[in-house]
């Protein structure tokens, strides 16, 4: 990989991060019938 690829990749990376964040807050409150919804409110080992 290249340092140019491997800038872009790191810059995706970081829009997909605060994409994905914007669309998890979002969800919260009120959360939809939507998979983003249902993974935000999902527990792990009865942790939420």
């Amino acid at each position: 990989m290249s340092a140019e690829q491997y800038q872009r990749a790191l810059q995706s990376t970081h829009e997909l991060t605060a994409f994905f964040g914007a669309e998890f807050k979002m969800r919260r409150a009120p959360p939809g019938d939507d998979l983003l919804s249902l993974l935000v409110q999902a527990e792990i080992d009865g942790d939420s």
